[in-house]
Formats: structure tokens, sequence, C-alpha cells
């Protein structure tokens, strides 16, 4: 054999041309969901003005820590205070400046449910997922109140994401997990200790169901996590307490005391969440009624189906029994719904498929006609004053469905 001789790959051996890299529909897909969601929360930001009651009280205390009357934050939402002041300082005090980190924290949220279902299944996956949590009405009302809910639920997909990625990726797994507890230090400083319970039980359940969630997740306790963990929250617990009049266990609630007394009646609550899921649960309700064997399959229930589940069971059975629940409180639940309904969607036979898409079709002409022949009535949580912008919003999220 010649000295010169060489091994030729399988590629040179090919009469035809090399295949070309496929486009890139991945981050196609990604921008185009994000950019419906500017438009559809940052657009809209300024269309009504800020209400009493939750929202007010967030966005005044804001205000008088711009103004220097005070240096104080909100106790039960440090986090929140930082963003909406910083706000402040950059637009001026407006309510659009209030809405523009929530808008932003709902952007965010969405991208965390496009890339979870694609790292759960693909980005076909988390594009319908993604396209379900914004298109659905609860997201859009509830979703610009100035509230640490759309911040936390931002916070909570990110802590998500990353656990899924430690799941799935050895090499990487301890930066991943590290992210985790990034997540979830910010979430407490959101949230209080719901931040850390929340996908505490969360990681429980997958634990509980799965032994290599249980192998894998024994990581996130090691002391390089819960050393850092510990000081930082200790820190900010103690500069609180040397700096602020509210004693240290503040940081711990749950939230405003006074939104405790008097919550939302469970029955209400249940019917009011079969209008802020819609079109999700007109989509797959069809396929719930005649081909629910295809949709629920305990023999084939694998990592991917039980995320969802464990997400929406430790996010929302505990407010059907919390006495002081609100509706914006389900709103770090909806990207674990949009990924469930995806996920059944995905399954489901495609005369059942359109069915559904004729349901959604329906109810959204029903939706804009109504909006557009009607006089404009105020609509929870906004005032009869901004009823001509909630009027025109109904009409888009009507044209948008359909």
């Amino acid at each position: 054999m010649a000295t010169g001789t060489r091994t030729f790959g399988l590629h040179e051996t090919l009469i035809e041309p090399q295949v070309l890299q496929p486009p890139p529909t991945r981050h196609a897909l990604l921008a185009f969901l994000l950019t419906l969601a500017a438009i559809l929360h940052i657009g809209t930001a300024g269309w009504s003005d800020i209400h009493n009651g939750v929202e007010g009280r967030n966005a005044v205390a804001a205000v008088r820590i711009v103004q220097g009357e005070t240096t104080e934050l909100r106790s039960e939402s440090p986090f929140a205070s930082w963003l909406i002041t910083g706000s402040f300082k950059l637009f001026g005090v407006s309510a659009t400046a209030a809405r523009i980190p929530i808008a932003l924290a709902m952007l965010g949220a969405i991208a965390c449910t496009f890339l979870i279902g694609e790292r759960l299944v693909d980005y076909w996956r988390g594009f319908i997922a993604g396209l379900i949590h914004l298109c659905s009405l609860g997201a859009f009302i509830w979703g610009r109140v100035v509230t640490p809910e759309p911040i936390f639920a931002a916070l909570l997909g990110g802590a998500i994401f990353c656990l899924v990625c430690g799941f799935q990726r050895q090499q990487t797994r301890r930066a991943w997990f590290a992210g985790v507890w990034g997540f979830v230090v910010l979430g407490v400083l959101t949230k209080g200790t719901l931040g850390l319970l929340y996908p505490a039980a969360i990681i429980v359940i997958l634990a509980a169901l799965y032994r290599q969630a249980r192998l894998r997740f024994r990581a996130l306790l090691h002391w390089h996590f819960l050393l850092p963990f510990g000081a930082l929250l200790g820190s900010w617990v103690i500069w609180r307490h040397l700096h602020n009049s509210g004693a240290p266990t503040e940081l711990l609630l749950f939230g405003d005391q006074g939104e405790r007394a008097d919550g939302v009646p469970i029955t209400s609550f249940l019917l009011d969440h079969l209008v802020w899921w819609f079109p999700a649960f007109l989509l797959i309700l069809p396929s719930l009624f005649f081909a629910s064997r295809k949709i629920f399959r305990p023999h084939e229930f694998e990592f991917a189906d039980a995320l969802p589940l464990a997400w929406l069971a430790a996010g929302f059975i505990p407010l059907l029994v919390f006495p002081g629940r609100q509706d914006y409180q389900s709103i770090s639940v909806w990207s674990a719904l949009a990924l469930w309904t995806a996920s059944a969607w995905d399954r489901a036979p495609r005369s059942l498929r359109l069915t559904g898409l004729g349901l959604v079709a329906l109810a959204g002409s029903a939706l804009a006609f109504s909006a557009a022949a009607t006089r404009p009535v105020a609509v929870p949580p906004f005032a009869i004053a901004d009823a001509g912008g909630i009027k025109t919003m109904l009409l888009m999220i009507g044209l948008a469905v359909v």
C-alpha cells in the first residue's frame, strides 16, 4: 500500500454535497412567542390606573422610597419592591413604570414555559405550552396587576428549568443545581418561606415517584448549596432587623396579613379559574370526555408527565385549603397547567383536536362580539373608569383567540 494513502470520511465518498444545517426553527418560535408576549404585556402596561388594594399598596410603598419619605421595603416582598422602585427611578412615577417589572416577569415566565417544555420533550411542545400560557385570559388580566405573584412565577419557572437541566445533564449538574438555589433565594425574598416550600414540595413529589429523581436530587442538599443559601438569607434578616422597624420574622410570612381575613370563597375560586384558564380547558375538553385513556396513561407515567402534575399539586391544592386565597395567587401554577395541556393536546386524536379548536374559535368570536356590541363594563380587578380600555382588550383577546 502506498505511504500517501489516507482514510476518507463518509461525506467525502458521496457525490451529493453535504446536507445543510436545518433552519433555526427553535429560535424563531421562541422569538415569535416573546414578541407576542411583549406586545401583549409591555404594550398594554399603561392602559389602566393603579387601583386600591394590594396593587396600590405595592406601588405606594415604592413611590415613598423614590420620594425619600422612607427607606423601609415591604416586608412580605422586598425583591418586588426593589424592582418597582428601580423602574420608578428609571422611567418616572407612573402606572406604566409600575407595571414594567410585572410585564418583564410575565415574559420570563412564558419563556421558562417554552424552555421547560423543550427540555422535557421538544421545542414544539415548548412552543405550544408557551402559546397556551400566553393566550390564557387569566395570565393577561392578573399578569398585569402590580403584585409579587408574576415575579414569583418567573422565578419559580427559572428554578424548575434549572432543576430539569440538572436532572438530565450529569456533567453540569452542580452548576444547574446552583441555579436552582439562586432562584430559590430570590423566591424567598419575593414570597417568604413559600418561595422555599413551593419548589421543595415539587422536588419531594418527584423524588417519591422516581428512584432516579431521588438519587440525582440528593446533590441539592450538598453543603456547597446550603451554606451560601443560609448565609445570604441570614445576612438579609440581620440587616433588616438592624435598619428597619419590622421584626425578622416578617420575612417568613406567606403574604400580606390583610388579605388573609377575606379570601375568595372556594366555590367562586374554582369557578373563576374556569374563566382564567380559558382557552386551555376548552382545547382539551372534548378529549377529556371522549379520549381520556389516551391522555391519562398510568402505565407510561414518565418524568415529563409527572413534573407538571407535581407542580400543579404543590401550588394549587394548598390554595384550596388556605382561607385567604386570592385568584391572582395561582399565577405560579399556570405554567404547569400550560405544560400539561400541551401534553394532553399532543396525545388527543386529530378529530377531537379540531373539535377543541372549534370550541375555542366559537368562544373567541362570542367574546369579541360581546366586547364590541355591549356597553363598557368593569372587569375585576379593573374599575369602571378603565372600562373603555378593558373593552378594547377583550376585543383584542377574542380576535387573537379566533
